[in-house]
Protein backbone atom coordinates (compact mmCIF):
# COMPACT_ATOMS: atom_id res chain seq x y z
CA UNK A 1 0.00 0.00 0.00
CA UNK A 2 2.84 2.40 0.85
CA UNK A 3 4.60 1.59 -2.43
CA UNK A 4 1.37 2.23 -4.35
CA UNK A 5 0.87 5.58 -2.60
CA UNK A 6 4.49 6.57 -3.24
CA UNK A 7 4.08 5.65 -6.90
CA UNK A 8 1.00 7.87 -7.22
CA UNK A 9 2.70 10.80 -5.47
CA UNK A 10 5.71 10.53 -7.79
CA UNK A 11 3.65 10.37 -11.00
CA UNK A 12 1.53 13.34 -9.88
CA UNK A 13 4.65 15.36 -9.06
CA UNK A 14 6.25 14.43 -12.38
CA UNK A 15 3.22 15.47 -14.44
CA UNK A 16 2.83 18.72 -12.48
CA UNK A 17 6.53 19.49 -12.92
CA UNK A 18 6.30 19.11 -16.70
CA UNK A 19 3.14 21.23 -16.87
CA UNK A 20 4.71 24.02 -14.81
CA UNK A 21 7.85 23.89 -16.97
CA UNK A 22 5.74 24.01 -20.16
CA UNK A 23 4.03 27.17 -18.89
CA UNK A 24 7.32 29.07 -19.15
CA UNK A 25 8.48 27.66 -22.49
CA UNK A 26 7.97 30.00 -25.43
CA UNK A 27 7.36 27.17 -27.88
CA UNK A 28 4.53 25.38 -29.66
CA UNK A 29 2.60 25.37 -32.92
CA UNK A 30 0.30 28.26 -31.98
CA UNK A 31 2.30 29.87 -29.19
CA UNK A 32 3.09 33.13 -30.99
CA UNK A 33 -0.48 33.67 -32.25
CA UNK A 34 -2.02 33.14 -28.80
CA UNK A 35 0.62 35.25 -27.09
CA UNK A 36 0.01 38.17 -29.45
CA UNK A 37 -3.73 37.83 -28.94
CA UNK A 38 -3.29 37.84 -25.17
CA UNK A 39 -1.38 41.14 -25.17
CA UNK A 40 -3.44 42.82 -27.91
CA UNK A 41 -6.75 40.93 -28.36
CA UNK A 42 -8.27 43.62 -30.58
CA UNK A 43 -5.60 43.74 -33.30
CA UNK A 44 -4.39 40.14 -33.04
CA UNK A 45 -7.59 38.18 -32.43
CA UNK A 46 -7.47 34.49 -33.38
CA UNK A 47 -10.29 33.38 -31.08
CA UNK A 48 -14.00 34.04 -31.13
CA UNK A 49 -15.17 31.82 -28.27
CA UNK A 50 -16.84 33.70 -25.42
CA UNK A 51 -15.32 31.69 -22.56
CA UNK A 52 -11.73 32.12 -23.70
CA UNK A 53 -12.16 35.83 -24.41
CA UNK A 54 -13.64 36.39 -20.93
CA UNK A 55 -10.72 34.50 -19.35
CA UNK A 56 -8.23 36.73 -21.18
CA UNK A 57 -10.13 39.87 -20.26
CA UNK A 58 -10.17 38.95 -16.55
CA UNK A 59 -6.50 38.10 -16.11
CA UNK A 60 -4.83 40.24 -18.81
CA UNK A 61 -4.45 43.42 -16.67
CA UNK A 62 -2.69 41.55 -13.87
CA UNK A 63 -0.47 38.81 -15.28
CA UNK A 64 1.67 37.78 -18.25
CA UNK A 65 0.91 35.14 -20.87
CA UNK A 66 2.76 32.42 -18.97
CA UNK A 67 0.15 32.64 -16.20
CA UNK A 68 -2.65 31.92 -18.70
CA UNK A 69 -0.73 28.85 -19.85
CA UNK A 70 -0.27 27.80 -16.22
CA UNK A 71 -4.02 28.07 -15.56
CA UNK A 72 -4.80 25.97 -18.63
CA UNK A 73 -2.16 23.39 -17.70
CA UNK A 74 -3.61 23.14 -14.18
CA UNK A 75 -7.03 22.49 -15.74
CA UNK A 76 -5.41 19.73 -17.81
CA UNK A 77 -3.91 18.18 -14.68
CA UNK A 78 -7.18 18.32 -12.72
CA UNK A 79 -9.11 16.73 -15.59
CA UNK A 80 -6.62 13.84 -15.72
CA UNK A 81 -6.01 13.44 -11.99
CA UNK A 82 -8.41 10.51 -11.53
CA UNK A 83 -6.81 8.74 -14.48
CA UNK A 84 -3.31 9.35 -13.13
CA UNK A 85 -4.32 7.95 -9.75
CA UNK A 86 -5.37 4.71 -11.46
CA UNK A 87 -1.84 4.07 -12.72
CA UNK A 88 -0.01 1.57 -10.54
CA UNK A 89 2.90 0.15 -12.53
CA UNK A 90 5.65 1.33 -14.91
CA UNK A 91 3.88 0.09 -18.07
CA UNK A 92 0.72 2.09 -17.28
CA UNK A 93 2.80 5.19 -16.60
CA UNK A 94 4.81 4.69 -19.78
CA UNK A 95 1.58 4.55 -21.80
CA UNK A 96 0.25 7.65 -20.07
CA UNK A 97 3.39 9.57 -21.01
CA UNK A 98 3.06 8.52 -24.65
CA UNK A 99 -0.46 9.96 -24.51
CA UNK A 100 0.88 13.00 -22.64
CA UNK A 101 3.62 13.65 -25.23
CA UNK A 102 1.04 13.38 -28.02
CA UNK A 103 -1.13 16.03 -26.37
CA UNK A 104 1.95 18.13 -25.61
CA UNK A 105 2.95 18.50 -29.26
CA UNK A 106 -0.70 19.05 -30.19
CA UNK A 107 -2.05 21.20 -27.36
CA UNK A 108 -0.09 21.72 -24.15
CA UNK A 109 2.78 23.63 -25.73
CA UNK A 110 1.18 26.93 -26.61
CA UNK A 111 -2.48 26.19 -27.44
CA UNK A 112 -4.37 27.20 -24.28
CA UNK A 113 -7.85 27.50 -25.80
CA UNK A 114 -7.86 24.02 -27.31
CA UNK A 115 -6.19 22.58 -24.21
CA UNK A 116 -9.03 23.73 -21.92
CA UNK A 117 -11.67 22.33 -24.28
CA UNK A 118 -9.81 19.02 -24.59
CA UNK A 119 -9.35 18.77 -20.82
CA UNK A 120 -13.07 19.23 -20.16
CA UNK A 121 -13.96 16.66 -22.83
CA UNK A 122 -11.55 14.12 -21.29
CA UNK A 123 -13.10 14.76 -17.87
CA UNK A 124 -16.56 14.12 -19.35
CA UNK A 125 -15.49 10.91 -21.09
CA UNK A 126 -13.75 9.47 -18.03
CA UNK A 127 -16.73 10.31 -15.81
CA UNK A 128 -19.08 8.56 -18.24
CA UNK A 129 -16.68 5.60 -18.36
CA UNK A 130 -16.03 5.22 -14.63
CA UNK A 131 -19.26 6.49 -13.04
CA UNK A 132 -21.91 6.05 -15.72
CA UNK A 133 -24.36 8.48 -17.25
CA UNK A 134 -24.69 11.90 -15.65
CA UNK A 135 -26.58 14.68 -17.41
CA UNK A 136 -24.31 17.35 -15.92
CA UNK A 137 -21.82 16.21 -18.55
CA UNK A 138 -23.98 17.84 -21.24
CA UNK A 139 -23.58 21.13 -19.38
CA UNK A 140 -19.82 20.62 -19.16
CA UNK A 141 -19.75 19.98 -22.91
CA UNK A 142 -21.33 23.39 -23.50
CA UNK A 143 -18.69 24.94 -21.20
CA UNK A 144 -15.97 23.25 -23.27
CA UNK A 145 -17.45 24.68 -26.48
CA UNK A 146 -17.08 28.18 -24.99
CA UNK A 147 -13.33 27.65 -25.24
CA UNK A 148 -13.25 25.82 -28.57
CA UNK A 149 -16.37 25.48 -30.69
CA UNK A 150 -15.38 22.04 -31.97
CA UNK A 151 -15.92 20.59 -28.46
CA UNK A 152 -19.68 20.69 -29.09
CA UNK A 153 -19.17 17.43 -31.00
CA UNK A 154 -19.03 15.60 -27.65
CA UNK A 155 -22.76 16.27 -27.03
CA UNK A 156 -24.11 13.69 -29.52
CA UNK A 157 -21.19 11.39 -28.72
CA UNK A 158 -22.22 11.25 -25.04
CA UNK A 159 -25.73 10.24 -26.14
CA UNK A 160 -24.45 7.48 -28.44
CA UNK A 161 -22.09 6.09 -25.80
CA UNK A 162 -24.99 5.58 -23.39
CA UNK A 163 -26.79 3.17 -25.73
CA UNK A 164 -25.86 -0.17 -27.23
CA UNK A 165 -25.16 -0.18 -30.95
CA UNK A 166 -28.29 -2.28 -31.53
CA UNK A 167 -30.35 0.46 -29.82
CA UNK A 168 -29.01 3.22 -32.06
CA UNK A 169 -31.44 2.19 -34.80
CA UNK A 170 -34.57 1.68 -32.66
CA UNK A 171 -37.67 3.79 -33.33
CA UNK A 172 -37.47 5.54 -29.94
CA UNK A 173 -33.80 6.45 -30.39
CA UNK A 174 -34.41 7.74 -33.92
CA UNK A 175 -37.35 9.83 -32.65
CA UNK A 176 -35.24 11.24 -29.80
CA UNK A 177 -32.42 12.01 -32.22
CA UNK A 178 -34.75 13.88 -34.57
CA UNK A 179 -36.37 15.77 -31.68
CA UNK A 180 -32.99 16.51 -30.10
CA UNK A 181 -31.60 17.58 -33.46
CA UNK A 182 -34.44 20.04 -34.05
CA UNK A 183 -34.18 21.50 -30.53
CA UNK A 184 -30.38 21.73 -30.79
CA UNK A 185 -30.60 23.39 -34.19
CA UNK A 186 -33.01 26.00 -32.88
CA UNK A 187 -30.89 26.65 -29.78
CA UNK A 188 -27.67 26.89 -31.77
CA UNK A 189 -29.34 29.12 -34.34
CA UNK A 190 -30.87 31.61 -31.92
CA UNK A 191 -27.78 31.77 -29.70
CA UNK A 192 -25.53 32.39 -32.71
CA UNK A 193 -23.42 29.29 -32.05
CA UNK A 194 -24.50 27.67 -35.32
CA UNK A 195 -23.27 30.65 -37.28
CA UNK A 196 -20.01 30.53 -35.31
CA UNK A 197 -19.57 26.84 -36.20
CA UNK A 198 -19.91 27.58 -39.93
CA UNK A 199 -17.51 30.53 -39.59
CA UNK A 200 -15.02 28.22 -37.89
CA UNK A 201 -15.34 25.58 -40.62
CA UNK A 202 -14.78 28.24 -43.31
CA UNK A 203 -11.78 29.54 -41.34
CA UNK A 204 -10.11 26.14 -41.11
CA UNK A 205 -10.79 25.37 -44.76
CA UNK A 206 -9.20 28.69 -45.77
CA UNK A 207 -6.42 28.19 -43.21
CA UNK A 208 -5.64 24.76 -44.67
CA UNK A 209 -5.32 26.22 -48.16
CA UNK A 210 -2.67 28.58 -46.81
CA UNK A 211 -0.82 25.67 -45.23
CA UNK A 212 -0.47 23.43 -48.28
CA UNK A 213 3.30 23.41 -47.78
CA UNK A 214 3.07 21.25 -44.68
CA UNK A 215 -0.23 19.55 -45.51
CA UNK A 216 1.48 17.92 -48.46
CA UNK A 217 3.67 16.11 -45.88
CA UNK A 218 0.72 14.92 -43.81
CA UNK A 219 -0.13 11.22 -44.35
CA UNK A 220 -3.32 10.59 -46.29
CA UNK A 221 -6.63 10.14 -44.51
CA UNK A 222 -6.65 6.55 -45.76
CA UNK A 223 -3.37 5.84 -43.93
CA UNK A 224 -4.80 7.52 -40.84
CA UNK A 225 -7.89 5.34 -41.13
CA UNK A 226 -5.82 2.16 -41.48
CA UNK A 227 -3.72 3.13 -38.44
CA UNK A 228 -6.87 3.67 -36.37
CA UNK A 229 -8.56 0.52 -37.62
CA UNK A 230 -5.55 -1.63 -36.71
CA UNK A 231 -5.21 0.03 -33.29
CA UNK A 232 -8.90 -0.41 -32.51
CA UNK A 233 -8.84 -4.04 -33.68
CA UNK A 234 -5.96 -4.74 -31.28
CA UNK A 235 -7.89 -3.11 -28.43
CA UNK A 236 -10.93 -5.26 -29.27
CA UNK A 237 -8.72 -8.37 -29.36
CA UNK A 238 -7.37 -7.58 -25.88
CA UNK A 239 -10.49 -6.41 -23.99
CA UNK A 240 -13.39 -8.13 -25.78
CA UNK A 241 -14.22 -10.16 -22.65
CA UNK A 242 -13.62 -7.36 -20.11
CA UNK A 243 -16.39 -5.53 -18.29
CA UNK A 244 -17.21 -2.11 -19.75
CA UNK A 245 -15.42 -3.01 -22.99
CA UNK A 246 -18.40 -1.71 -25.00
CA UNK A 247 -17.76 1.86 -23.89
CA UNK A 248 -14.12 1.80 -25.01
CA UNK A 249 -14.89 0.09 -28.33
CA UNK A 250 -17.79 2.42 -29.15
CA UNK A 251 -15.64 5.44 -28.30
CA UNK A 252 -12.89 4.11 -30.55
CA UNK A 253 -15.38 3.46 -33.36
CA UNK A 254 -16.71 7.01 -33.12
CA UNK A 255 -13.13 8.32 -33.17
CA UNK A 256 -12.38 6.42 -36.40
CA UNK A 257 -15.62 7.65 -38.05
CA UNK A 258 -15.09 11.25 -36.89
CA UNK A 259 -11.51 11.29 -38.17
CA UNK A 260 -12.42 9.72 -41.53
CA UNK A 261 -15.46 11.89 -42.24
CA UNK A 262 -13.81 15.18 -41.26
CA UNK A 263 -10.54 14.18 -42.88
CA UNK A 264 -12.38 13.52 -46.14
CA UNK A 265 -13.27 17.22 -46.26
CA UNK A 266 -9.93 18.45 -44.94
CA UNK A 267 -7.03 17.13 -42.81
CA UNK A 268 -7.16 20.23 -40.59
CA UNK A 269 -10.73 19.40 -39.53
CA UNK A 270 -9.71 15.81 -38.70
CA UNK A 271 -7.77 16.94 -35.61
CA UNK A 272 -11.14 17.20 -33.85
CA UNK A 273 -10.83 13.43 -33.39
CA UNK A 274 -7.99 14.17 -30.92
CA UNK A 275 -10.69 14.73 -28.28
CA UNK A 276 -11.35 10.99 -28.28
CA UNK A 277 -7.75 9.71 -28.25
CA UNK A 278 -8.25 8.99 -24.55
CA UNK A 279 -9.99 5.75 -25.59
CA UNK A 280 -6.57 4.09 -26.08
CA UNK A 281 -5.57 4.95 -22.52
CA UNK A 282 -8.78 3.72 -20.85
CA UNK A 283 -8.00 -0.05 -21.04
CA UNK A 284 -4.90 0.56 -18.91
CA UNK A 285 -7.09 1.98 -16.13
CA UNK A 286 -9.50 -0.99 -16.07
CA UNK A 287 -9.31 -3.52 -13.18
CA UNK A 288 -8.80 -6.42 -15.61
CA UNK A 289 -5.53 -4.91 -16.82
CA UNK A 290 -3.79 -5.72 -13.55
CA UNK A 291 -4.81 -9.38 -13.84
CA UNK A 292 -4.28 -9.96 -17.56
CA UNK A 293 -1.37 -11.93 -19.01
CA UNK A 294 1.67 -10.49 -20.77
CA UNK A 295 0.28 -11.29 -24.22
CA UNK A 296 -2.76 -9.08 -23.61
CA UNK A 297 -0.58 -6.30 -22.23
CA UNK A 298 1.66 -6.54 -25.28
CA UNK A 299 -1.35 -6.27 -27.63
CA UNK A 300 -2.62 -3.18 -25.80
CA UNK A 301 0.85 -1.65 -25.80
CA UNK A 302 1.10 -2.25 -29.54
CA UNK A 303 -2.26 -0.52 -30.12
CA UNK A 304 -1.02 2.57 -28.26
CA UNK A 305 2.27 2.54 -30.15
CA UNK A 306 0.57 2.31 -33.56
CA UNK A 307 -1.96 5.03 -32.71
CA UNK A 308 0.23 7.66 -31.03
CA UNK A 309 3.88 7.29 -32.02
CA UNK A 310 3.61 7.95 -35.81
CA UNK A 311 1.70 11.17 -35.05
CA UNK A 312 4.28 12.31 -32.49
CA UNK A 313 7.19 11.59 -34.84
CA UNK A 314 5.39 13.24 -37.78
CA UNK A 315 4.64 16.45 -35.87
CA UNK A 316 8.15 16.72 -34.50
CA UNK A 317 9.60 16.05 -37.96
CA UNK A 318 7.48 18.79 -39.56
CA UNK A 319 7.48 21.35 -36.73
CA UNK A 320 10.49 20.39 -34.61
CA UNK A 321 11.94 23.90 -34.69
CA UNK A 322 8.77 25.22 -33.01
CA UNK A 323 9.22 22.99 -29.96
CA UNK A 324 12.80 23.97 -29.06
Amino acid sequence: MKAKLLFQVLINLLVCSFLILFSFRETGLDYKAYMMEFYDPINNSVSSEFGYKILIKIINPFVDFWFLLLICNIIFYLSHRKIINNLYNPLQIFVFFIYFINLSVFLILGSPRRLVANSIVVYIIYNEFSKGANNKNYFLAIIASLFHTSAVVIVPIIYFLRHRISQWFSISIIFKLILGGVISFLMLHFTGILNLIFIKIDYYLIHSLKEQEYLSEVPSVMLGFVKRFVSLFLVWLAIRRWDNNQFVLKLGTVEVILYTVLGYFNPVLAVVATYLSICYLLPFTMPEFRKCNNSTKTILMLSVWIYFVPTIIGLIRMFGNMYV
